[in-house]
Formats: C-alpha cells, sequence, structure tokens
C-alpha cells in the first residue's frame, strides 16, 4: 500500500470522527453566546434540552448520516486493500470516499441555505458543530480524491 493510500485512508478516518462530532454537538448555531442549538438538543446556560427539528436540521443530518455510513463503506474498502492489494479496493476506497464527501457538502449546503437569513443579524452566529460537519465533507472529498489519483496517474501512463 503506497503513501497515497495511507494518506486517503488516515483521511478518511478523520473524516468519520469530525461527520460524528458534527452530528452529535450542539454548537451549530450560537444565540447571544447564551443558547447554543445542535440537531438534536440545545444547551441554554448550562442546561440542555430537545429542540424542534426542523427542515435544515432534517436536511442535514439525513445527508450527514448516509455521508458517513458511505465514508465507513471507504474505510473498509480502504482497510481491505492494506490485507489484499487490489486495485478495486484502492478505485472503491476512493470514490466512496468522494462520494460521502458530496453527501456531506450537500447537507451542509442545505443547511447554511436555509439558515443564512436566521444567522445574518449580529446576535446570532455559525458554532464549532457547523464547521465540523464543513471540514468533515471537504476532508473527505480530498481523502477520497487522494486515494483515487495514483491508480488514474498509472493508467494514464501506460496509455
Amino acid at each position: 500500500m503506497g503513501n497515497f493510500h495511507k494518506i486517503s485512508l488516515s483521511g478518511l478516518c478523520i473524516g468519520l470522527v469530525f461527520d460524528i462530532l458534527a452530528v452529535v454537538t450542539p454548537g451549530w448555531i450560537y444565540v447571544q453566546d447564551a443558547f447554543a442549538r445542535g440537531l438534536f438538543y440545545g444547551v441554554n446556560d448550562g442546561h440542555a434540552g430537545k429542540v424542534t427539528i426542523w427542515t435544515a436540521d432534517k436536511l442535514a443530518l439525513s445527508f450527514l448520516c448516509t455521508g458517513g455510513a458511505i465514508l465507513i463503506a471507504a474505510i473498509v474498502c480502504s482497510l481491505r486493500n492494506l490485507k489484499e492489494n487490489r486495485k478495486d479496493f484502492k478505485i472503491m476506497g476512493g470514490f466512496l470516499g468522494i462520494i460521502a464527501g458530496l453527501f456531506m457538502i450537500t447537507g451542509m449546503s442545505s443547511y447554511t441555505g436555509l439558515y443564512s437569513d436566521y444567522v445574518q443579524p449580529t446576535r446570532v452566529s455559525w458554532g464549532y458543530s457547523y464547521v465540523f460537519g464543513w471540514i468533515s465533507a471537504w476532508i473527505c472529498l480530498i481523502s477520497g480524491c487522494i486515494g483515487i489519483f495514483r491508480m488514474v496517474k498509472s493508467y494514464l501512463m501506460s496509455i
């Protein structure tokens, strides 16, 4: 297994960690530094409680969870490549990483678009969980591209 695939596998694992952190933490939106709203619950002055799940939350949650499931499949393919060193696992791991990243970008873009009017006032800001979601999406996309880069390069050199 080459360095490109080790880097890709590491990136996919880091992307999965960020995806999980984004989904389970409450810091998606901050309102006046006293209330943090997440996808499942909010924290108000240190007290956690359930929040109403709106359309933007459902979209982000569905795309991030689907992207996470695809990301697990990408990691499994990359790990199988460690054991068997087959080209199809190399390509499939990278390809699934790209698909997972695109799902996450779609979910984050939908969330951003639906909440953009709400977050514009000066008293409301994006939180750390929101940033984790975007980091996860781009890490997955880049790691998937790195995963298939060498395969595509060696194929083009053989033509």
